[in-house]
């Protein structure tokens, strides 16, 4: 992981961090700890692949529909807590307030651009995101290396979320050694070829 530390210190400077942790916590044997580090590598190295290319990190929304979404998952989990009818007629001034959206919506092109949310996007959407801007903007070689990638993708968020979120039954879940050295060793993978793109994207300026 040493070479790896060294490219990632001279392109994206937090990946070079979170790896720098998950080999601490390795050699200390606290592999679940040491997993959700190098996840973070990997979302890092994500944030700097699209950061070179201009993209926006963090996700957007339409305030009026976002405000609409809220309301339906409040008066859902009511519905499902009380069984109360009331709470179900509740949902007619939802339909309501929808209708105002599509009518402003409709007449305003500047409200349907959206505004920056609170969050980032989640690794798979900018995962995404970033293929589609790859072929859109004609830089094939970059979107076909790209491709096997997103189920590679997958897996590791996966063990990302084991390692940083509780299990659902109640159960202590642990990432033992084996787990965690394949996982790393993909994960490494995935952050190496990602931080070699950027070197070329830098050398060749995409604009």
């Amino acid at each position: 992981m040493k070479a790896l530390i060294e490219l990632a210190e001279s392109i994206a400077g937090s990946v070079a961090i979170e790896l720098r942790s998950a080999e601490s916590l390795e050699n200390t044997r606290f592999f679940t700890e040491a997993s959700l580090r190098v996840g973070r590598a990997v979302e890092a190295v994500l944030y700097a692949y699209a950061s070179a290319l201009k993209m926006e990190l963090l996700d957007r929304e339409i305030t009026e529909l976002a405000g609409l979404v809220k309301t339906i998952r409040e008066t859902q989990a009511k519905i499902i807590r009380t069984k109360n009818c009331d709470d179900v007629r509740s949902l007619s001034n939802v339909s309501k307030r929808l209708s105002e959206a599509i009518s402003k919506l409709s007449e305003d092109a500047d409200k349907r651009v959206g505004t920056p949310a609170d969050s980032p996007k989640r690794s798979e959407q900018l995962f995404r995101e970033i293929r589609t801007y790859l072929k859109d903007t004609g830089y094939s070689e970059n979107f076909n290396k790209l491709a096997p990638h997103e189920q590679m993708l997958r897996g590791l968020q996966e063990i990302r979320n084991r390692a940083a979120h509780a299990s659902l039954d109640g159960d202590v879940s642990e990432i033992e050694e084996e787990e965690y050295r394949t996982f790393a060793e993909d994960a490494s993978g995935f952050i190496m070829n990602m931080l070699q793109q950027i070197i070329g994207m830098e050398a060749t300026v995409i604009t």
